[in-house]
């Protein structure tokens, strides 16, 4: 065999697209075909991040009747249209007709488990305002507190400086968490703290005057001017 035809038929066996006599045949031929065997582990190789990445999830009740129908839906174009084609171009669209509907099998199961997960996920909220008047920032964050979705609602900047939130937790220091843009929105990643036990549950969000580009020495050095505690929200 070519080497073409040894590549072709090692990626055929691999994608799981020849006929169950042609599986055997091809099993057979790799104890003692050296390049064949060579093939098929490379393309073994080659798939297994893909296989690995996806995790062992149950797939939803509609998944193998919509891959059923796009199958029957292929060999029936295929029948009425492709009857002179070499045979193994047939096998190579079934594999992709295959691939495909499972991919979208998959993303669907992604997308639906992700959103299970985040409605029962708690959050944690603060409201920072200016000792009890209007809010001046909403922040949302995600229970394994890695992550924080900041909305500015009213925030007044002094003249020439900047404002900075920071992260107070027990007797902890303040933790910077970042120099605020003035967005109407921003994520923001939050400093280790956030992630350790019980921290969320007690933790009050603050914002001070600094000047401009933050606090030269990593603490609040001016009058702290919004103010607000986390609190649990489940969803």
């Amino acid at each position: 065999m070519s080497d073409e035809a040894i590549r072709e038929l090692a990626a055929d066996y691999v994608l799981g697209v020849l006929t169950p006599e042609e599986m055997t045949a091809c099993a057979a031929r790799m104890e003692s075909d050296a390049a064949l065997r060579d093939a098929v582990e490379a393309y073994e190789a080659m798939l297994a991040p893909v296989l690995l990445s996806a995790p062992q999830l149950p797939p939803p009740a509609g998944v193998w009747p919509s891959i059923s129908a796009v199958l029957h839906s292929r060999q029936t174009r295929i029948a009425a249209n492709d009857t002179d084609e070499d045979p193994k171009l047939n096998r190579w669209r079934w594999a992709a007709a295959l691939f495909g509907a499972l991919s979208a099998a998959l993303a669907a199961q992604l997308i639906r488990q992700a959103v299970v997960e985040a409605e029962k996920a708690p959050t944690y909220v603060a409201v920072v305002n200016p000792g009890g008047n209007d809010p001046g920032m909403i922040i949302r964050i995600d229970a394994d507190g890695k992550r924080a979705l900041v909305r500015t609602i009213a925030l007044d900047t002094p003249a020439g400086r900047t404002l900075q939130l920071w992260l107070i937790a027990g007797d902890n220091a303040p933790v910077s968490v970042a120099v605020l843009s003035g967005r109407d929105a921003q994520q923001l990643l939050l400093p280790p703290l956030a992630q350790k036990a019980g921290v969320l549950g007690a933790a009050t969000f603050a914002i001070s005057v600094e000047p401009q580009g933050g606090s030269p020495t990593g603490q609040p050095t001016g009058p702290v001017v919004y103010a607000g505690k986390l609190r649990l929200e489940q969803g």
